[in-house]
């Protein structure tokens, strides 16, 4: 027996009305304009961005220090890590 396709057509036409709508709305109620609603957004793209690239950078500061520390350790004991431990 063949299936009918209609309930994914029926889908997707139901989403691309409501985006259009939707796009539709928010253009009539936007509380800004155009260039400064680009601008806001623009600027919270760039504080986020910022953000996350500071988490990653303390993340990486971290690790690297870290890895120093282990280095030093090593140099100075003569052992390597896990050298020592039983299994």
């Amino acid at each position: 027996m063949a299936r009918s396709h209609t309930g994914k057509g029926l889908l997707l036409a139901g989403l691309l009305a409501g985006m259009i709508i939707g796009a539709g709305v928010g253009l009539v109620y936007a509380p800004y304009s155009g260039d400064r609603t680009r601008k806001l957004v623009a600027d919270w793209f760039t504080l986020r961005t910022g953000q996350v690239r500071a988490k990653i950078g303390l993340a990486t500061g971290t690790q690297a220090t870290q890895a120093t520390q282990a280095t030093q350790a090593t140099q100075a004991t003569g052992v390597t890590p896990g050298e020592g431990e039983k299994c």
